[in-house]
């Protein structure tokens, strides 16, 4: 399939992944780095990063560790804020290289294959006042992704990680199907808060 060119200047996701990891040169990776090196984009690479470790199974609590931060980018976004802010504590967060590099490993292969559908279009999905409204709607799943709730975690945040990687590319199409996934997700935390509930009066006698 043929693809259309992003703007000039504006390299793939994959290729600034790739550029920073080779300019890495200690032993840690500190949040702030990232930040800074993917600039505009800062927002959609945030939204992706604290997003994808819930897509594999976590120790219980670690959705909530990666919630808050998530609902804090989000709500940045539907406020209009130019850039990302973070504060210091998080941006001197650091992983250690060869974690990093280790991760990128894995991940850029699939980054790579879905950048070859990926291509600019439905562009007023990805605008500035699109963004805003994704900004609130990402605050929503991220909000669903930080509860305690069984099985409840994986949708909202292939939800997040759909609608970042649309932003990124400026693919409209993608963004409209992380939409339509984050109705399944309010669904599936729907069901699941309603039966934990019914359970618990259940037990406690009061259903």
């Amino acid at each position: 399939m043929s693809t259309v060119s992003l703007p000039p200047g504006q390299a793939r996701t994959s290729e600034l992944l790739e550029d920073f990891a080779s300019r890495l040169d200690g032993e840690r990776v500190r949040l702030g780095d990232l930040v800074s090196l993917l600039g505009n984009r800062s927002f959609g690479i945030l939204l992706l990063l604290f997003a994808m470790p819930n897509l594999v199974p976590l120790p219980p609590g670690s959705s909530t560790v990666f919630g808050i931060p998530l609902m804090l980018v989000s709500l940045q976004m539907m406020l209009g804020w130019p850039t990302p802010w973070m504060p210091r504590w998080a941006l001197e967060r650091s992983i250690a290289r060869n974690v990093f590099v280790g991760m990128l490993d894995k991940v850029l292969p699939r980054i790579r294959w879905l950048e070859r559908w990926l291509r600019p279009r439905a562009v007023h999905w990805t605008g500035l006042r699109a963004e805003r409204v994704l900004g609130g709607y990402c605050a929503l799943q991220a909000f669903v992704l930080a509860l305690p709730l069984p099985l409840a975690n994986l949708p909202p945040a292939l939800t997040i990680v759909l609608v970042a990687l649309g932003l990124m590319e400026r693919d409209g199409l993608l963004v409209m199907a992380g939409c339509v996934a984050g109705l399944l997700s309010l669904a599936i935390a729907s069901a699941v808060s309603f039966t934990a509930a019914k359970v618990a009066l259940t037990v406690l006698g009061l259903g």
